[in-house]
Formats: structure tokens, sequence, C-alpha cells
């Protein structure tokens, strides 16, 4: 299931114990201010909410989906990386890409490999869990298991 979280720590136990054991939620900014101009919605504190309720009820696989956009979130790639050194949870950068409804405009793709420059040069040691060529979650960290 993929929720950008303002409903699901409401709903959380009663989908785990439904049988619910994995959980995606959307965050591509740790900066409030960022989400609300990109969704015009006040949702950072419901998404952060979720992520900390997913881990209290025990949900066994929480990934993080972060969109990533030139000049608007790809300063925070490190950020996102060190959640994961505290939470037992996995960061899923994914390219923007376009779809009908997102304005998509290609000055503002960061692609899989300056994501990917960027990490490394501040995780030398840090290993991608995922690179499959057809995945458009190409990155996949998680410093927790490190």
């Amino acid at each position: 299931m993929t929720t950008n979280g303002v409903k699901f720590k409401k709903y959380a136990e009663n989908l785990l114990l439904a049988g619910l054991n994995s959980v995606n939620i959307s965050l591509d900014s740790l900066k409030s201010e960022r989400i609300l101009k990109l969704t015009g919605q006040s949702t950072f504190k419901h998404s952060m909410a979720a992520i900390i309720k997913a881990i209290e009820v025990g949900f066994k696989r929480i990934k993080v989906n972060c969109v990533v956009m030139k000049n608007f979130n790809e300063d925070e790639l490190c950020d996102f990386v060190e959640l994961t050194r505290y939470l037992p949870i996995e960061v899923r950068f994914i390219e923007y890409m376009p779809f009908s409804g997102n304005n998509w405009e290609l000055s503002k793709l960061f692609s899989y490999k300056q994501m990917l420059n960027i990490i490394q040069n501040s995780y030398p040691n840090l290993i991608c869990l995922n690179e499959k060529s057809f995945d458009v979650t190409k990155v996949l960290f998680n410093l927790h298991q490190v």
C-alpha cells in the first residue's frame, strides 16, 4: 500500500491486523514548507507521524518514497539517507517522470546517476540495495542495516 500518511495513523493497527505487513509512505521533502509548495497541503507532519506509527505497530517493511526534483529537493538526498540510520525504514529515490496532470518539465529532472553521485560522495561505503535498470525506484538505501 502506498500512502501520503494523512489517514494512515488512524488505520495502521487495523491494516496490520488485516494482514498488511508493508507500507510505502510518499514523502518528497523533509521540509514542511516544500511539501506545502509542492502539494498545496500541509501533509509533512502526517507523513512523519505515519512513519513512526508504522514502526510502533510493527510493520515489517516500511519504505519512504521520495520523488527527486532538480532545484526542489535534491539538496535533501543525504538527509533522507540519514533517516535510515535511526529508523528501521528504507528510502527509495524516484526520478521525476511525466504523467497526466503533473506538469512535467525536463528542467525538473534530476537523474538517477546524479542522485547516486551525491549519495556515494557522502557515503562511499554505502551499498545500494537495488540497481535494476528497469526499476523506476532505482536508488534504495538503508543505513540502519549497515
